[in-house]
């Protein structure tokens, strides 16, 4: 990225050795910056400002004075158990990204996702709702449902949303038969400013810089800067027309690091039974490995809202669009296990395997006691892969509302879109030959590849200072292969929905409400390559001196110590010279990722793909809803509200795919082909709900609901690449399919709150809830996951002819336990300066299970939630006066259920804190300053981790142990 605030800041962004502590000067200028105006004056001494600028300055601290109100406001008047929070108080956290802004509201956490290198940008990506998979709640921009732009999953990633033009976020934990119904967890409604919102002329202008310094100390790129413009006018005889505009763009670098061991741990004592999961202490980790991520993170996005509103009629218009581009290159060393043994095949690959092996003899495996296994062959070597991913989210709302008399109709039209694209996925390995201890490396291995796991975080290859040196050398790496894939999933969704209330006076029964809605969307997704069908090894060059793909020296994964590639470290990129804990045992470079795009296309894309490869994967599909529902609103005395209603929804979907079908003939040879095929269900739901509040003082709000949600089972588990096999007769001896009749998730949901509202945004909360839930699937928030980790299978059964079936089943139940507390209090009755301080926080604590059968293991398990956190905890000391505004905020997720497996444990994410710092001030003529410092701690953004407990780290595809450093902000605005 360009040097944006290199000129501004100063040359003190260069960090060399001192890189932190430079970081921390600047952070204490800019503290001070903010502080000497604004403590160093008293209510008596503050500089007057003249006429213009004090009430420019006026307007801004009551306009954002007034944001937060309302927000406060509309949550003590809603009907339901439900938490809003305004833009102010999401743009003044040292944060852009929505997932983990809104995980500081009551009951809800943020999901980081590893499985596309998420967590190595610092970034969540994924909401919870009290311990829901986020795939479980329903999304909603001005009321539009989002576009789902995951191939595997009902997702919405956060990325793709920004607060940059947001009004306010509505968290509906108990929603009424008014919203949509597949809201198990709840809703999360985006909702973007209007002209209204402020004065009739107004405009401001953000800037903000930013300095990651995990990258700064690695001497890579990580600097960056977010702008925003945004706009508002009302117009018009009596103010009836309004305007809103915003644009935003984002440009920053940043990096993470992690460590991980290499594949599953396997036993330590093999004659030992019982499943690895069992072993407790008898376990071998296989080597370790070091990951860099290099992070170029753009977003941007434009927002418009046209409004007309009288009395009688208003009519509006509301359309956003937001991009999100990820560059994430990562990088890996490790030490791994192999041996370069005697080889079988053709005798052309024999011949080439001899020619190019550097010891006198093929390596065997030095001595191993069962009861206590030695491993050999220390391999080092790299992996190097790309993640780029592009994410853009369209919405276009226009409605309006009509009132006559004691009727009010509204009515809307909506579109949305997003696709998410990862249009270059590569892939490069490199490796070395292997270390076993003898004189040439070869012959009979007498030192073993041992791990050192006694710091979990920082597992350690042990092996003679000889074999330490080995793998530490930078001139026996060379390039073994290069592949390349691309997905993409895309949706496009459109609604007409219509709601009619009729307001009656009557001294119990106040309006009768009732609407309908239909909603279509079209959905395609494929996934191609991403299997290295297309991997070019660096084995051999031709007579001319160009590689050749020669079928005979293709496909031969165990020989990644004879590649005849580049050395790594000519290639072009730098070297990394230092690394988070104990540092890098096997060197890393860093390679140009432009190099190895352009190397991939020249080599890799000589492989074309089949036929086979294109269309495996491919699914398209639409999906209908019709829905309807009727709510009223009664009344008892003054003080009791009940919303008692019924809502039904009608899901319909049909969706195509490309199934392979294997036939084995008379001469006893398979032939298999791809057949399109397709499946369709519809499905109906009867959702009732009562809502209940109890205002029995100005202060106090009681709150209790029931109702029944559901959530739909992803598309790719009721669609999918059939599995059938037959004999040479055509009779069908296997079938493998996904599951249409897979039953949706659903739930009684039973909430009770007590609320305590007071003066100057005071609030004290108190909430029980609990979740009956039938059908559970063991769903993942991650990215693509795929539906063997959604959904487990049951047994294996065969029909009447005896072909043997299996197919995706959640025909297993589940609930949810919990509690919520939160208070926000300010200390106005302390005398001068210190009325500005006060406290706010909440936290959760609830119990999830679930019942599971895991087909292959044949047993019935209880198992918590995938994703759903034990506590949550929020707690943040604020002062606000003097034209200050300044927050230190702590957060803790507790431990969190990852993933069901069978014979390893499960994988669990250890607990993530953070402590994060802002400020700012209001200067005269609506200028703004500020500043923060995210994860003040430098705790690591994910950890996760092979069973409960800390001491098995996982390896790399489960996530490891990664940190992405602290991150530090200036920032200023000016309204005018």
């Amino acid at each position: 990225m360009r040097p944006f605030f290199r000129p501004i800041i100063g040359d003190s962004l260069n960090m060399q050795p001192s890189s932190l502590k430079q970081a921390l000067l600047f952070t204490a200028a800019g503290l001070s910056l903010l502080a000497t105006p604004a403590f160093a004056a008293s209510d008596a001494d503050t500089p007057i400002a003249t006429a213009d600028s004090s009430t420019v300055s006026e307007v801004v601290v009551a306009g954002q004075r007034r944001s937060q109100a309302r927000a406060l406001q509309e949550q003590r008047d809603s009907l339901t158990v439900a938490n809003v929070v305004s833009a102010e108080e999401l743009q003044a956290q040292p944060t852009a990204n929505l997932a983990d802004l809104l995980s500081r509201l009551p009951g809800l956490s943020s999901a980081v996702d590893q499985s596309r290198n998420q967590a190595g940008t610092g970034e969540a990506q994924y909401v919870t709702i009290r311990g829901l998979d986020s795939a479980w709640n329903a999304y909603s921009m001005n009321g539009v449902r989002l576009a789902q732009t995951d191939s595997k999953a009902r997702t919405i990633s956060m990325n793709l949303l920004s607060p940059f033009a947001l009004s306010f976020v509505r968290v509906d934990k108990a929603p009424t038969a008014e919203m949509d119904g597949d809201a198990l967890a709840g809703t999360v409604d985006f909702r973007t400013a209007t002209g209204f919102d402020f004065a009739s002329n107004y405009n401001r202008f953000r800037l903000q810089g930013q300095l990651a310094d995990r990258a700064i100390q690695r001497d890579v790129d990580g600097l960056g800067y977010t702008t925003q413009l945004e706009m508002a006018r009302t117009f018009g005889d009596a103010e009836q027309f309004a305007v809103y505009g915003n644009l935003y763009y984002q440009d920053k670098d940043n990096a993470g690091e992690s460590r991980a061991v290499q594949q599953d741990y396997v036993k330590k004592d093999s004659t030992a039974p019982g499943l690895i999961r069992d072993q407790g202490a008898n376990l071998y980790a296989r080597g370790p490995q070091w990951n860099f991520y290099r992070n170029s993170v753009k977003r941007q996005g434009a927002t418009l809202s046209l409004d007309y509103k009288t009395d009688a009629q208003s009519l509006y218009g509301r359309f956003t669009h937001g991009e999100f581009k990820l560059l994430t290159s990562m990088d890996q060393s490790s030490a791994r296990l192999g041996l370069a043994t005697a080889p079988s095949g053709s005798k052309e690959l024999v011949d080439f395997l001899t020619s190019v092996r550097p010891s006198s003899a093929w390596q065997t495996a030095g001595d191993s006691d069962p009861k206590n296994i030695s491993l050999y062959g220390a391999i080092p070597g790299q992996y190097s892969r790309t993640e780029h991913s592009t994410q853009t989210l369209t919405t276009a709302l226009i409605g309006g509302e009509t009132k006559r008399n004691a009727f009010t109709l509204d009515y809307a039209v909506s579109y949305s879109k997003g696709r998410t694209e990862y249009p270059f996925r590569m892939q490069a390995g490199f490796y070395a030959f292997p270390f076993i201890g003898t004189p040439d490396q070869g012959g009979k291995a007498v030192v073993p590849l041992i791990t050192d796991i006694s710091n979990p975080k920082d597992p350690r290859a042990v092996l003679t200072p000889e074999g330490l040196r080995y793998i530490s050398r930078t001139d026996i790496t060379r390039q073994w292969y290069v592949t390349y894939g691309y997905e993409y999933a895309e949706e496009s969704k459109t609604d007409l929905k219509a709601n009619l209330a009729w307001d009656i006076e009557h001294p119990i029964v106040k309006s009768i409400k009732g609407g309908v809605k239909y909603e279509t969307a079209d959905r395609e997704s494929n996934d191609v390559g991403t299997g290295d069908e297309n991997r070019f090894y660096f084995y051999k060059k031709d007579a001319s001196g160009n590689w050749t793909a020669n079928s005979a020296l293709l496909g031969n994964g165990s020989h990644r110590w004879a590649n005849q590639g580049e050395f790594l470290f000519d290639l072009p990129g730098k070297t990394l010279t230092s690394f988070m804990m104990g540092g890098l045992q096997v060197p890393m470079r860093l390679v140009d990722p432009d190099y190895l795009k352009n190397q991939a296309y020249k080599y890799a894309a000589t492989i074309p793909w089949t036929n086979e490869v294109l269309k495996r994967n491919l699914l398209s599909g639409e999906e209908t809803r019709a829905s309807a529902y009727v709510q009223s609103t009664l009344t008892f005395g003054d003080t009791l509200t009940v919303v008692p209603g019924v809502r039904y929804e009608d899901n319909n979907f049909k969706g195509s795919y490309w199934r392979p079908e294997s036939v084995k003939g008379a001469d006893g040879k398979t032939t298999s082909a791809r057949v399109q095929a397709s499946s369709d269900r519809g499905m109906g739901i009867v959702l009732p709900s009562v809502i209940a509040t109890w205002r029995p003082t100005d202060e106090i709000v009681v709150r209790g609901a029931v109702r029944r949600a559901y959530t739909r089972p992803a598309f790719d588990q009721m669609i999918g690449a059939t599995s059938i096999s037959k004999d040479a007769d055509g009779k069908i001896i296997a079938i493998s399919i996904a599951n249409p009749d897979l039953q949706p998730v659903t739930g009684i949901n039973y909430d009770f709150s007590v609320e305590k509202y007071g003066e100057d945004g005071q609030y004290l909360m108190a909430s029980i809830y609990y979740k009956d839930l039938k059908n559970v699937m063991f769903v993942s928030g991650s990215t693509n996951t795929g539906s063997d980790f959604n959904v487990w299978t049951g047994d294996v059964i065969k029909d009447a002819g005896g072909a043997e079936i299996s197919r995706l089943d959640n025909a297993k139940n589940g609930s949810v336990l919990g509690i919520e507390l939160g208070l926000r209090q300010r200390f106005t009755t302390l005398p001068g300066f210190w009325n500005g301080f006060g406290v706010s926080g909440n936290v959760t604590f609830q119990k999830t299970e679930a019942d599971i059968r895991v087909g292959n293991l044949g047993k019935n398990l209880s198992r918590r939630l995938i994703n759903a956190p034990d506590s949550i905890v929020n707690a943040s000391l604020f002062y606000n006066k003097h034209g200050v505004r300044a927050e230190l905020a702590y957060s803790r997720v507790g431990m969190i259920y990852k993933d069901v497996r069978t014979d390893n444990d499960d994988t669990w994410v250890q607990p993530m804190r953070r402590l994060n710092f802002n400020a700012n001030y209001q200067l005269p003529h609506g200028w703004q300053i500020g500043m923060a410092v995210e994860n003040i701690l430098n705790d690591q953004s994910y950890w996760a981790t092979q069973g409960k407990a800390e001491t098995l780290l996982s390896h790399d595809r489960k996530g490891g142990y990664v940190e992405t450093g602290r991150t530090y902000m200036i920032n200023t605005s000016w309204t005018f």
